[in-house]
């Protein structure tokens, strides 16, 4: 004798988070927006620019970019923190 299953429920369910993670993208995508619009993008340059403006007390830059994971943990150790965001495509 075979288990009884509802595809319902599985297809309900699947919908549910099919529908929530499509909010949180539009979320990520705004937020990947504001930030192209209002930081200045340095690419592989980040982690000189980020220690420039750190040290530089009156900075206000904003800048976003990439770095490496050791780049990352050199930042960290001197006391730069960092924010990751995961970068959504926006055609998709």
């Amino acid at each position: 004798m075979s288990p009884n299953v509802s595809i319902i429920q599985k297809n309900k369910n699947l919908e549910k988070l099919e529908k929530s993670l499509k909010n949180e993208k539009q979320k990520l995508i705004k937020i990947r927006k504001y930030i192209e619009k209002n930081f200045e993008y340095v690419g592989k340059n980040f982690s000189k620019k980020v220690r420039e403006i750190y040290y530089d007390k009156n900075s206000k830059k904003t800048i976003y970019g990439s770095t490496t994971p050791e780049e990352r943990d050199e930042l960290r150790e001197e006391g730069i923190d960092l924010l990751s965001i995961p970068w959504v495509d926006k055609e998709n």
